[in-house]
This record gives C-alpha cells, structure tokens and sequence, in this order.
C-alpha cells in the first residue's frame, strides 16, 4: 500500500509540476512575463529541480503521516 501510495503522491506531483512549467512558458510566449529567450530554460531547470527538492523533503514526512494515521484507524 505504502508504495502504491507513494507511485500516487508522486504522479499528481509531475502533473502539477508540467502544469506549473507550462504555464511558465504560456506567459512568458504571451508577453505576460517578461523573460529573456536565453534565461527560460534555465528558470524551468531552477524551477523543475525546486519542485523535486520540495518533494523529496516533504514526501517522508508525508509517508510517515500516513502511515500513523493508518495505523490508527486499525487501533479503533
């Protein structure tokens, strides 16, 4: 269960963060944010490389929320 969990968490992670690089790309080929053709890839690689350090340090902590939570419901 745990690591079917863990494939879950992780797929909605990526789909979140496509959308958020895509909609970066959006505004930036729309004129709403001003960005040089130059620095785009390197603020989607800064981007990308956030958003998994975030995961990662949070997806333990969430594991472990489960895992507790789980285990609570088969105490009552």
């Amino acid at each position: 269960m745990k690591n079917n969990l863990s494939k879950s968490v992780w797929q909605l992670f990526e789909a979140a963060k496509d959308t958020t690089k895509k909609n970066l790309v959006t505004a930036v080929t729309a004129g709403q944010l001003k960005v040089d053709e130059e620095v785009l890839p390197v603020l989607l690689t800064l981007v990308g490389s956030s958003l998994d350090e975030g995961f990662n340090k949070g997806h333990k902590n969430f594991l472990s929320s489960v895992e507790k939570n789980t285990e609570q419901k088969k105490k009552k």
